[in-house]
């Protein structure tokens, strides 16, 4: 009796590499907001919200990640893993740039999934784009949404001194969910 293998519906081969670019990407992201979390959580920092904010986005990425992993296993897709890269910054120096950070990284994020799905719209791949329409791209623009209130909030009281700045912003961040 023959055995038959399952027909796998095979991304087209740029968007195989796009969806492990997007991964990596990801996976990056996690590691970033890691580091952004630990340096909230020390005790000479303290800002106990932005720790929770930050592992967050952390996990999220990271989730996300397996979902993109899983989505390429499902369609025979072939993963490709590389090493992840040192962030760029890891000496964070305060509530303020780790937000602002946290922005701009986003912001990269966002053009690549946006990237990502242009081209599965070009080469056919509608079902590809309807997974990052419906698992990331409205998500995504919420948090750019709620981090560029938060940063706006934040330069407006940043007359205040530095330390009273972060804290109130903590304190008021707790009420208003990031």
């Amino acid at each position: 009796m023959a055995t038959t293998t399952p027909m796998f519906h095979r991304y087209h081969p740029d968007c195989q590499t796009g969806v492990n670019n997007q991964i990596q990407l990801q996976i990056y992201a996690s590691y970033i907001y890691l580091s952004m979390a630990f340096y909230c959580g020390r005790a000479d920092v303290a800002l106990q919200h932005f720790t929770s904010f930050f592992l967050s986005r952390s996990n999220e990425w990271k989730m996300s990640a397996e979902m993109l992993l899983q989505m390429q296993n499902d369609h025979g897709s072939r993963i490709t893993l590389r090493d992840i890269t040192k962030p760029d910054q890891d000496d964070w120096q305060g509530a303020f740039q780790t937000l602002e950070y946290a922005f701009h990284l986003e912001v990269i994020i966002t053009e690549s999934l946006l990237d990502l799905y242009e081209l599965a719209i070009n080469k056919g791949e509608l079902q590809l784009a309807h997974f990052l329409k419906d698992h990331f791209l409205s998500q995504q623009l919420e948090t750019l949404f709620k981090l560029h209130h938060f940063l706006t909030n934040m330069r407006d009281i940043w007359s205040i001194e530095d330390t009273l700045t972060e804290y109130l912003f903590d304190k008021y961040t707790r009420h208003n969910r990031l």
